[in-house]
């Protein structure tokens, strides 16, 4: 079940359908192994905090991890979208993941859950990613 809440009344479902945009863009360039793709949907001072990772900043530090992650599994997930709130020229959105991670090496494939949470900023451009936490998703959890 998705929640979409605006805070001010001058913002519409196309608004946050514009978030839910960037995301699924996210996982499309995952897909796709789009390392350059996924750094720009990333504001420039953009941060992605991981479980048992240094927190990487700044478009430079996230090619690096991307690149590194890429390089070692190929990514198919889905996100599911449980909240999307929005507040000014800040967007919050919770979600969830399921997929696999086929490791390269060895042609493995490792199923994954995860909880994600996304803040984005509006830019001239558009909505950007500025921080990005995700972690394993409890099995109790759906």
């Amino acid at each position: 079940m998705t929640t979409t809440r605006i805070e001010n009344s001058d913002k519409s479902d196309r608004e946050a359908q514009s978030v839910r945009q960037v995301i699924e863009a996210y996982a499309e360039r995952l897909r796709a192994n789009d390392v350059a793709g996924i750094v720009d949907l990333y504001t420039e001072d953009a941060a992605v905090m991981g479980p048992d990772m240094p927190t990487a900043v700044g478009h430079e530090r996230l090619d690096t991890v991307y690149r590194a992650a890429l390089d070692a599994v190929a990514m198919d997930f889905t996100f599911s979208f449980d909240e999307v709130s929005i507040r000014g020229d800040t967007a919050i959105a919770r979600t969830r993941t399921d997929g696999s991670n086929t490791v390269r090496a060895t042609g493995d494939r490792v199923p994954g859950r995860y909880r994600e949470l996304f803040v984005l900023s509006r830019q001239d451009s558009g909505w950007k990613i500025a921080r990005y936490m995700f972690q394993p998703r409890p099995e109790e959890e759906p």
